[in-house]
């Protein structure tokens, strides 16, 4: 990995299109190490050189559709339900399910619960 690293930076020294690639695959190389401090140098040299590179973590965004249980939320609202008997049913705590309608409200651009019905 640290060849490879070596490597990686004659190839930024020297403004190799390739070297962005073969310092990522260095990354990925101290990472199934373990070697955190490794991976934080090499990927302080990418952004030092504007080669940005993103690892997104966390759960996949939705932008501006409606989640799958945004959208169930929002059916159960249409049917007429409360927030609490949204929770009890979906098995969420009623702060969770306001979350949810609030969160349906905004992507759809409505002012009221009523409204998501339209």
């Amino acid at each position: 990995a640290r060849a490879g690293e070596a490597h990686g930076r004659c190839l930024l020294a020297l403004r190799c299109p390739t070297a962005a690639d073969r310092l990522r695959g260095v990354v990925d190389v101290y990472r199934e190490l373990g070697a955190r401090w490794d991976v934080a140098r090499c990927q302080r040299l990418l952004r030092r050189h504007d080669i940005v590179s993103t690892h997104r973590r966390g759960r996949l965004g939705y932008g501006d559709q409606l989640s799958p249980r945004e959208r169930e939320v929002a059916r159960l609202v249409v049917q007429g339900r409360s927030n609490r008997d949204i929770a009890e049913s979906l098995v969420l705590s009623v702060r969770t399910v306001e979350h949810h309608v609030a969160r349906v409200m905004r992507k759809l651009n409505v002012g009221s619960r009523t409204d998501i019905a339209l």
